[in-house]
């Protein structure tokens, strides 16, 4: 029986592993095009859904970090994992990131690193604010898009979510998981509709899918994850 259990729970992992590389790649197709001005990839846009693919990872993430914290032994112990499970290979990414960019850069590599925008740069993507400074100095300027590792969008959002995992459980069994998923999925959509249909600023359809655009996702995943609890 135990050997059954893990070879269901590697399955199960497994699975997610996949689903989440598909997702990548639908990225990564999604984006050929406009990273590289190339003509030959403009058929990616119509193919591949980028946002898509980003609602499938919050969804995914909403039932993962709900598991997280149903197993934790206490909100320090949750807290303490989703630090684990993000923060490393964020600040390596970010590192890394900077790394390229002295090689890369136009500078000379002291300038390099006493520019505003570098430190810039690593004061922002140090606390998930990587939209304050998405670039580096001199860097990739011949491309048609300079910022280094757009993808870091997602992770501020991902951490809010991670904040909203314990009052999100305790109104699952307060007003009932129905209810509040209904509530928090009307809270979002009247988000991302004001911001796309209402608001007449430039920055519209960029704040739509920032937090709490992507909680209708999350929470549906959360929702999964508490049913299958309870349905075990």
């Amino acid at each position: 029986m135990g050997n059954l259990e893990q070879n269901t729970a590697l399955m199960n992992k497994n699975n997610f592993d996949g689903v989440r590389i598909g997702l990548a790649l639908i990225v990564v197709f999604a984006h050929l095009s406009v990273l590289t001005q190339l003509q030959d990839f403009k058929i990616f846009e119509k193919i591949f859904d980028a946002n898509f693919a980003v609602k499938g990872f919050f969804a995914i993430s909403g039932f993962l970090v709900m598991k997280s914290y149903l197993s934790s032994k206490s909100l320090y112990d949750y807290t303490e994992k989703r630090f684990r499970r993000i923060y490393p290979a964020y600040i390596t990414a970010v590192l890394l990131c900077l790394l390229i960019g002295i090689f890369t850069t136009r500078l000379d590599v002291f300038d390099f690193l006493r520019s505003g925008q570098t430190v810039g740069y690593i004061a922002s993507n140090a606390f998930f604010l990587n939209f304050l400074q998405p670039e580096l100095p001199s860097t990739f300027t011949e491309n048609p898009v300079q910022t280094l590792n757009g993808s870091l969008w997602t992770i501020k959002i991902e951490v809010m979510l991670y904040f909203c995992i314990p009052p999100i459980f305790f109104l699952f069994n307060k007003a009932g998981s129905a209810k509040t998923t209904l509530a928090l999925l009307c809270l979002s959509i009247l988000w991302v509709y004001f911001f796309t249909s209402v608001y007449a600023g430039n920055k519209g359809g960029e704040i739509a899918r920032q937090f709490p655009g992507q909680l209708s996702y999350f929470v549906i995943g959360a929702l999964l994850a508490v049913n299958e609890r309870i349905s075990s």
